[in-house]
């Protein structure tokens, strides 16, 4: 299981064996479009220069409490979140 996140990567489910269910996962799983990252990467520039400062100084005031957690802010840390599961979904 990889560490990052509670799901098994395909390199985990190819070293159970089961090669015909890793074939069928991978048509059934898109791998995502580089237009897709791209996009979730200008959204997130977007909140940087809204807010003034990056995503991880966003991260530190966040858990520092300098920084409210609004919507805005969810929304940030959503598209952070996704992109870097998009991210390491492209290096199957």
């Amino acid at each position: 299981m990889t560490a990052a996140a509670n799901f098994l990567s395909f390199d985990d489910i190819a070293s159970l064996g089961d090669a015909a269910y890793l074939e069928r996962l991978r048509t059934v799983v898109p791998v995502p479009s580089a237009e897709k990252i791209a996009e979730l990467d200008i959204e997130i520039k977007a909140f940087e220069v809204k807010y003034g400062f990056d995503s991880t100084e966003m991260r530190a005031r966040l858990n520092s409490r300098a920084l409210e957690e609004t919507s805005d802010v969810c929304d940030w840390l959503i598209a952070l979140d996704l992109r870097t599961r998009l991210g390491s979904s492209t290096a199957r």
